[in-house]
């Protein structure tokens, strides 16, 4: 289950202005996309025994400053929070959902919520209160990252993980508890984007930067990174390379992936 809760800030190195990007590899525009529960009590979903998630629509909508940076062309493709965020918008086509119009078709796609162990829990029953790895095959159309801001999604062996990833370079969460902060998304996007003393980190760096400016030492969390190894060091669009569009994860090509821990203030 995920928790409300508050942050901290830091970071620092050496600058360079990013590339502007007004386009991704498939010559699409670069876009956001987000899904958030703050409120579970009173709905009847599985997860509002754990209790409402206050800052949800916080931290995810703290991902809009890499929309507002002039420099490059990031777009705002849809945030759905609540009663109108659905498991459905992260169900693959072939299993009836919507990701190929939602969280398939932008390049950086987050959820924040509560998470039971590899599920993102919803509020609303549409079509079910909760998305598994294996409902997923994000990055067939065209998501490059995803980050979830939530518990537990990211544990478990890579075959676990990797139902999830069809051409998706990282996926980035916990395989731990954690704590929803209220600028969890603000956090990300500072360390994703360049300042005027240091250059942008890559999305994987960005992230655990993210948690260890956010998650106290005292309760011992880890994050997680999973993806291609060829994309370990891939930065967001207009900040730095990107790495190709890997192969969907299978057991012919588990070996071309792998997955990286960071404790955090621990």
């Amino acid at each position: 289950m995920a928790s409300a809760g508050v942050a901290v800030a830091f970071a620092i190195v050496a600058s360079a202005p990013p590339a502007t990007a007004y386009a991704d590899n498939d010559g699409s525009n670069v876009s956001i996309g987000i899904d958030w529960v703050a409120k579970y009590v009173g709905t009847g979903a599985p997860a509002a025994r754990y209790g409402n998630v206050d800052s949800a629509k916080l931290c995810c909508e703290g991902l809009k400053d890499i929309v507002d940076d002039s420099r490059t062309s990031w777009q705002w493709q849809f945030n759905w929070g609540n009663s109108a965020a659905w498991e459905l918008d992260w169900k693959k086509s072939s299993l009836g959902g919507n990701a190929y119009r939602l969280c398939d078709d932008v390049d950086l796609v987050a959820f924040a919520g509560h998470g039971l162990g590899n599920t993102l829990e919803f509020s609303t029953q549409k079509n079910d209160w909760k998305s598994t790895p294996s409902d997923m095959d994000l990055g067939v159309r065209d998501a490059e990252w995803a980050l979830f801001y939530t518990c537990n999604f990211l544990r478990g062996s890579k075959d676990t993980l990797g139902a999830a990833a069809n051409g998706i370079h990282l996926l980035n969460g916990y395989c731990t508890d954690m704590t929803v902060t209220s600028d969890g998304g603000r956090k990300f996007a500072e360390f994703a984007m360049p300042a005027p003393d240091r250059q942008a980190y890559g999305v994987r760096v960005a992230w655990y930067k993210y948690g260890k400016a956010t998650q106290k030492g005292s309760d011992k969390n880890t994050v997680r990174t999973f993806g291609a190894k060829a994309s370990y060091n891939d930065y967001l669009w207009g900040y730095g390379k990107v790495s190709a569009d890997p192969p969907a994860y299978s057991p012919s090509t588990a070996h071309l992936y792998e997955y990286w821990d960071t404790n955090l203030n621990w």
